[in-house]
């Protein structure tokens, strides 16, 4: 009876060792058949492109001065954006005036009549010298907050007001 009761265990051990070898094996074997499945090549082409905003033309803009007479002996300079030449892709514009030390007096859009002109109350001495102006095209991206700047057209206005 003894030997009937290891024969049974020994058979229950072969068993069982033969189900975790299968069991081993199928395992083993789940990633190579997985990995077989995505050997395939594809490939994609991306097109994308840029806007570039060139400075306006010169030949189309025009900026000038004007320093007249005021009240009680100051004097009242207009710089004004008169006609600015357009850039392809630019939904607005920017006109910048410096003044004679360099810093910026007047940032405006001139599509409209504040930002186009730019006007100083001072004395004679403080109006004159040379201003300098900046004009470029913007575009807004869409659905972001970021703008592209474009190159801007320079000039500067030696202005010498009496």
């Amino acid at each position: 009876m003894a030997s009937d009761t290891s024969r049974r265990n020994s058979a229950a051990l072969w068993r069982r060792l033969t189900a975790v070898l299968l069991l081993v094996l199928s395992l083993l074997s789940v990633p190579a058949l997985a990995h077989a499945a995505f050997t395939g090549h594809a490939s994609g082409s991306l097109s994308v492109g840029a806007a570039k905003l060139i400075a306006p033309s010169a030949s189309a803009t025009s900026v000038t001065a004007t320093c007249n007479r005021y009240q009680q002996g100051s004097r009242q300079l207009i710089i004004t954006a008169g006609n600015y030449g357009k850039v392809n892709h630019a939904t607005s514009y920017e006109f910048i005036v410096k003044a004679p030390g360099g810093m910026v007096a007047h940032t405006g859009d001139p599509a409209t009549s504040s930002g186009r002109q730019y006007s100083q109350v001072g004395d004679k001495n403080g109006l004159s010298g040379t201003w300098t102006w900046e004009l470029r095209g913007k575009y807004p991206v869409p659905g972001s907050t970021n703008v592209w700047t474009g190159q801007p057209l320079a000039g500067q206005l030696n202005i010498v007001c009496n």
